[in-house]
């Protein structure tokens, strides 16, 4: 019989590599050709870089947002749209219109809006600002 004890203890840097042991120990047992793993390298820093990052992206993706909301109510005085100002429209109406805007497109010759032509995308708005 065989008795084996393992008791983690988070405050001791050697824990991993002592448990990694342990396992290599046991899998040498069941199986003596195998070849034992090495302990997995954990990240030093890595992870307190991580949120940095993502908290200075998050402003930018904030800011690339607002002007395609500006695009998207310009258009009135006869300006080109862009797809972006149509889709962005189209995000604020589609959750609560979803049928009606299928058919509007259906109606302009479209399966969605990028398979609008360019020409259309004023009337396509104008009628998104039309549903409340």
């Amino acid at each position: 019989m065989l008795e084996l004890k393992i008791v983690h203890n988070p405050e001791n840097p050697d824990n991993a590599k002592n448990i990694q042991a342990a396992i290599n120990f046991l899998r040498q047992l069941i199986d003596p050709g195998q070849e034992a793993e090495k302990p997995a390298k954990k990240p030093a820093e890595k992870p307190a870089e991580k949120p940095a990052k993502k908290e200075a992206e998050k402003p930018a993706k904030k800011e690339a947002k607002e002007p395609a909301k500006k695009e998207a109510e310009k258009p009135a005085g006869g300006a080109a749209l862009s797809i972006d100002a149509v889709r962005t429209t189209l995000a604020e109406k589609v959750g609560a219109h979803r049928d009606e805007i299928k058919a509007k497109l259906t109606e302009l010759g479209a399966k969605n809006v990028t398979t609008l032509e360019e020409e259309k995308y004023a009337e396509f708005v104008a009628y998104l600002k039309s549903l409340d």
